[in-house]
Order: C-alpha cells, then sequence, then structure tokens
C-alpha cells in the first residue's frame, strides 16, 4: 500500500503559536493521502491561536480539537490525542506546530516502514526556514554529559554535544540513532501499539528519548532519513535560566528517565550504535523473515466485530450535560460523571472480543455534527451495533441522534441503554423509528448477547431482556434478562477509562481533583418511590462485588493513575451491610490504601457510629444521605422509612466521627 493510498493521524500540540500554526495545517492539507484526521491539542495559549484553530475547525472537517485550559506538557497533552486516533490508521505522525511538510518526505518514509518492519520511528532532517540543518538525530543521552550541557559552560558543552552526536554509518540513507528530535515523527499503528502511549510520569521532555528508548527495548530500529527534509522553524527554549521551570521540569524529566531505564553512565545496554546497526538489526530481520508468514496471515484475518457506544451530545452550547448524575442537567459547578453504566457495558464487550469505540461527546462538548464526525473517524462505518445512553430531560435529542445513526449506517443494529427506555420501552421505540432496539434495565449481558448474535449471524431480537421492533413495524418485549448475581465478573470500570478516557475531563465538586467513580455493589434494599435508578434499572436486592474485587481496582488505581486523589463510591447506598463495610475498612487500612486515597460514599442516617469511625480510619472524608425533608410526614409519604431523631444523630455522629456530610433535599413533596 503506499502512502496515497493509506490513512494518517497527525498528533500536533499549541502553545501561543499564532504565528506558524496556520502554515503547519496548510502544508499538511496539501499532502496526499487516502484518509487524514489531524489533531489538535491546544495548550491555554495566551495569543490568538486558540480562536484561529476554532475558526479552521469549521471549515476543516478533519481537522479535531482538544482545547485545554492550561499546558498539561508534552505527554499527556499526546495521549489525549492518541488515545482518539481511528484503530483503522496505518500511520500516526508526531508533528510540531511550526513545521512545514512534504509530499516527498512522507511518501518516502513511509515506503521504508512498509519495506522494514523493524522499524519503530523515522524521521526526515529538520532544516530551518534560514536553509541550515538542525540536529535531527542523536545517540542517548547520558548523566555526565546532561550536566554538561546544563553548565553552559563552553568546553562542557562541546564535549557533551560531541558525545550525544550518532556515528553510526550511513546505509541507504538511513542512519540508526539513539533518539530523533519529535518535531516530525512517522510510525506504523503497529509499531504505536507496540511502544505505547507516552510515559506522563514526565511532563515536557526527555519524552522522545524516553519513547525512542523503549522502541528499542521493543526491538524496533529508530532511523533519520537523510533523503528527505522538511523545514522546522525551531524555537530553542532550553538556553533558558539554569533554574527555570523550564529546566527544573527537564532535570526532573531526565531523573526519572535515568530511574526508569536504569541507567546514567552507559545507555549501551538500551542502544549501542557499533552493534545495533549490524547485529541486533540482523537479528530482528531474521526473526521478522522467519515469522512473516503467520504474522501476515493473522494481519488478514478480519478483525473483531465492531461496537460503537456513544454517550450523546445535548445542547453543547450551553456547556456539559451531566447525562448519568442523578439529577440529568447541563452542569454549572463543572461536575460531570463519568458514563458508569456505559463504561461497564462496553467493558463486558471489549472483555469478550469484540472492538471497541467509545464517545462520551458531553466532556468536549460536542455538537451533533461534530459528533458524527468523530464516528466517521473513528470506523463508523465499520460498525455493526451502536448503543446510545439516554435520559429523560434528553429523549427527544437522544432519539433524533439514533435515527440520523440510522440513516448514515442503515446496517448496523441501533439501540438506546438507559433510564428513560426502561421505564418506557414501547413509548421510546414507537417515537424512534430508526432504532431497532431498547435493553431495559441492566443491560451489560444484554448488549453483549446483541453483540453475539449479530457477530454469530442470529437474531438478536432473541435476546433476553429487549423490546425491539419486529420487521411489520410492531413494538415487541422478550422477558426480563435476570440482574447480575456474581459482579465480580464484570470488567474494572477504571481498567476501561485508562485505555479510552481521561480521568482529568471528570469532576465532582464535593471530591478532591482528579477522582474516579466506582460501583462495589448494585440495587437498594430501601423503597424511595422517588429513586430512579432501583426503580428503573436494578432493582431493590442489594448485590455486590467481594471485597478482594474492590481492593484489588483499588489497587490497580493506585499504579495506573498516580495523581487521581479521591474515590467517589456510587453505590446507592453502601452502608447498607454493616459488616461488609467494616471489612473493606479493615482491607483499606491493612493494604495502606486508606493512605493512599480519601474517598466518599453514600450512607442512609440509619449508619451507626461505631461503622462512621471504622469508615474515617479507613480513608473516608464524606459521607452523602438522602434526608429529603425536615418534616416527618413527608418522609412518610415518599417512603423513605427514615425519622427525623435518625438523620439527628446521623450528622451528630458524623460531626463527632470527623465525617463531612454533603446533605440532599428535595422540595415539592406533598406534606
Amino acid at each position: 500500500m503506499s502512502f496515497s493510498e493509506s490513512s494518517i493521524a497527525f498528533i500536533i500540540l499549541t502553545w501561543n503559536s499564532e504565528d506558524y500554526i496556520d502554515d503547519c495545517l496548510d502544508s499538511v492539507e496539501m499532502l496526499q493521502c487516502a484518509q487524514k484526521d489531524v489533531f489538535v491539542v491546544e495548550n491555554g495559549s495566551t495569543d490568538n491561536t486558540r480562536q484561529l484553530l476554532v475558526n479552521r475547525a469549521h471549515r476543516q472537517p478533519n481537522l479535531h480539537l482538544i482545547l485545554e485550559g492550561k499546558n498539561l506538557g508534552t505527554t499527556v497533552s499526546r495521549n489525549k490525542a492518541l488515545r482518539r486516533i481511528p484503530t483503522s490508521t496505518d500511520y500516526i505522525c508526531i508533528l510540531d506546530s511550526d513545521t512545514i511538510v512534504n509530499q516527498k518526505a512522507f511518501e518516502t518514509m513511509a515506503t521504508q516502514l512498509k519495506n522494514d518492519p523493524t522499524i519503530g520511528i523515522i524521521a526526515p532532517r529538520l532544516v530551518g526556514i534560514d536553509g541550515t540543518y538542525q540536529v535531527s538525530g542523536r545517540n542517548l543521552p547520558t548523566l555526565p554529559e546532561k550536566l554538561g550541557k546544563a553548565s553552559h559552560l563552553p568546553m562542557l558543552e562541546e564535549l557533551a554535544l560531541h558525545a550525544e552526536t550518532p556515528t553510526a554509518p550511513l546505509i541507504g540513507g538511513l542512519q540508526d540513532v539513539g533518539y530523533l528530535m519529535s518535531a516530525c515523527w512517522l510510525m506504523s499503528y503497529r509499531a504505536f501499539i507496540t511502544i505505547g502511549l507516552f510515559d506522563e510520569n514526565i511532563f515536557y521532555a526527555p519524552e522522545d528519548v524516553d519513547y525512542c528508548a523503549r522502541a528499542h527495548e521493543a526491538g524496533l530500529r529508530v532511523v533519520l532519513c537523510h533523503d528527505v527534509e522538511i523545514t522546522h522553524v525551531y524555537q530553542r527554549i532550553s538556553r533558558q535560566a539554569l533554574l527555570s521551570t523550564i529546566n527544573a521540569s527537564h532535570f526532573a524529566g531526565l531523573a526519572y528517565y535515568f530511574k526508569t531505564h536504569g541507567y546514567a553512565l552507559d545507555s549501551r545496554r538500551i542502544y549501542d550504535p557499533e552493534k545495533q546497526c549490524v547485529e541486533k538489526r540482523e537479528q530482528i530481520r531474521q526473526h521478522w523473515k522467519e515469522d512473516q508468514d503467520s504474522q501476515l496471515l493473522a494481519c488478514s484475518k478480519e478483525r473483531p466485530m465492531k461496537v460503537f457506544f456513544i454517550n450523546p451530545p445535548f445542547k453543547a452550547e450551553h456547556g456539559r450535560f451531566a447525562r448519568e448524575n442523578r439529577s440529568a442537567a447541563i452542569t454549572r459547578s463543572g461536575t460531570l460523571y463519568y458514563p458508569l453504566w456505559l463504561i461497564y457495558a462496553a467493558a463486558v464487550c471489549e472483555d469478550d472480543g469484540f472492538q471497541v469505540s467509545f464517545l462520551d461527546a458531553p466532556v468536549f462538548p460536542y455538537t451533533k455534527q461534530q459528533s458524527l464526525d468523530y464516528i466517521e473517524s473513528n470506523g463508523g462505518v465499520a460498525t455493526k451495533l451502536f448503543v446510545l445512553d439516554t435520559s429523560t430531560p434528553s429523549i427527544y435529542s437522544d432519539i433524533a441522534f439514533a435515527d440520523t445513526l440510522k440513516e448514515l449506517y442503515p446496517s448496523a443494529f441501533v439501540m438506546l441503554v438507559g433510564t428513560h427506555p426502561s421505564a418506557l420501552p414501547e413509548e421510546t421505540l414507537n417515537n424512534a423509528k430508526g432504532v431497532d432496539a431498547v435493553a431495559r434495565h441492566e443491560f451489560d449481558f444484554i448488549v453483549r448477547d446483541v453483540a453475539r448474535a449479530l457477530r454469530d449471524g442470529a437474531d438478536p431480537c432473541e435476546v433476553r431482556g429487549l423490546t425491539y421492533r419486529t420487521k411489520d413495524g410492531s413494538v415487541k418485549s422478550n422477558e426480563n434478562y435476570p440482574y447480575i448475581t456474581d459482579l465480580d465478573q464484570i470488567p474494572w470500570a477504571s481498567k476501561f477509562i485508562k485505555k479510552h478516557l481521561d480521568v482529568h475531563d471528570y469532576f465532582f465538586a464535593a471530591s478532591a481533583y482528579p477522582e474516579i467513580q466506582m460501583f462495589t455493589g448494585r440495587g437498594c434494599l430501601a423503597r424511595c418511590f422517588f429513586c430512579v435508578y432501583p426503580q428503573t434499572m436494578h432493582g431493590h436486592q442489594y448485590r455486590t462485588r467481594s471485597i478482594d474485587n474492590v481492593i484489588g481496582e483499588l489497587s490497580y488505581i493506585d499504579t495506573a493513575f498516580p495523581d487521581v486523589k479521591e474515590i467517589v463510591i456510587e453505590d446507592d447506598t453502601f452502608t447498607i451491610n454493616k459488616k461488609r463495610v467494616m471489612d473493606f475498612c479493615q482491607k483499606m487500612e491493612e493494604t495502606g490504601l486508606n493512605k493512599r486515597f480519601r474517598w466518599l460514599c453514600n450512607a442512609r442516617v440509619n449508619l451507626d457510629y461505631e461503622t462512621m469511625v471504622a469508615m474515617k480510619n479507613a480513608g473516608c472524608k464524606l459521607i452523602i444521605p438522602g434526608i429529603e425533608s425536615g418534616n416527618q410526614q413527608i418522609l412518610n409519604n415518599i417512603h423513605k422509612g427514615t425519622t427525623l431523631e435518625q438523620i439527628r444523630a446521623y450528622v451528630a455522629n458524623a460531626k463527632k466521627a470527623n465525617l463531612a456530610v454533603h446533605a440532599c433535599y428535595m422540595v415539592g413533596n406533598k406534606g
């Protein structure tokens, strides 16, 4: 496949880039290829960069903007974009915003990647606007060399520069190097999957050194292509004061890099310029030659069936719509819940072997057209099953979006899930002319079984828990799907979040930031007549995960999300089983997780003082009761099952245990 027949995703970061970003994007747009997606992460510029990008996005459909309020650094920013590239992408280009690219460079580099699968990252020579050649590739650094450069003493700087200069011989226009300047990298999607995302423990630098080192450790080559070149304005920021914020960040990144890769004085453990080009290259190529037939066979196999999960857009012009909040609304406090029930269902499908894409449109917030563009660029045409979350405030908009998807992708099966279609399945389908079915109540396994049926050529409408439209247009409902009793078989939401979402996009005003939300159980024993989830989704039996399973996920979050500060336990009533809560608290202390995380939970007003103290010792900072009213008659009328005496004792005990209380009230109930 030639470059002109390929798909490519560009990852570009901007920060005060108004002087050159248009030239960069113009040159990218001139490249001729089959599919091109341009992801630009705007890192809180103080000049006119953001407005330039927003204006341009209106006329450039393949320009996908990720607008940030501050500079997140190179690794976090690039990862935000990398997580969104279509899985059908052939090539990925990491590109600086002050570059001007050309067709010859990309055709040549893509050909090299195609002909030699041992190349992990390839880059062109960098040429300044004055025509001078810039340093494009170097040997992996050592600690003495970096200290020499940081000293700003001419003799030490010269020695350090000499040591970092690659000495490997040129072969066919390619030069193996330790690392490449990340102004313009090209790599195959396969190489990206092998190397992975950027290490977010590094803020600014040496993220390029670390990524190339990881490529070497994976047995991949890092090469500079001397046959082609691109223009690079080359804004140097490293010659600032020794104690500047940039340099401080750089030194911290270097310390982390040397520690992670296990060397400081001799980089040859990772990459030996004298042996790598001869011994290891031949070893890798021989391995590829022996394994090529089986790899080609694997590549030729049909990809797993694609399922697209969508939290649809709604009134994006007014802000971010929190569909999964207990009271769905356009948030004013900034609070935005994770779409956890959609996440759990998506994780179940992915765990079952399906290819999953996930769009949480309110995060950005995307308009309807932006959401449709995202779906199209992320494999919409290959999708066999679309799963859309819903809510009562947004139901007509959700239905219209689903109908549009059916018009665009008529061969796909479109289904709605959530509280509203669970309560009113027939009405929902009668209003939705393009929707094939709705899932009632708890839908994790319903969606999975529909996907299995579509994959296997069976009739998806035979799946339990569905209300569906027949061929003659009538609406029928199957028997209910039984509630899941073994919740340990549901994959951890946090693992799915790590792969597909960004914890920094979600916010809960009562918790520390960033936070992760999770469920340790489903259902509620109480019979409050107003509470939506027990009545429409999960029922009145409290089904729980094992404590070991919950602690296992918290331990995973500890290592996978080093900056997460708080856990939000979203069970309707986490404290309903005292023994389970006490066991959980004991495990938190035994594992030391009570020192790592603070956490909060929903806690009914029958919670006793002893349990409160145990929760406090286990890291709990806040409890959330549904007080609802200070009038006993109203509490009786709404079937709350609590008393004013319990409420007073609860608040007094919480104060004594040093737990904060976030009390919830309702107005308008009959007295």
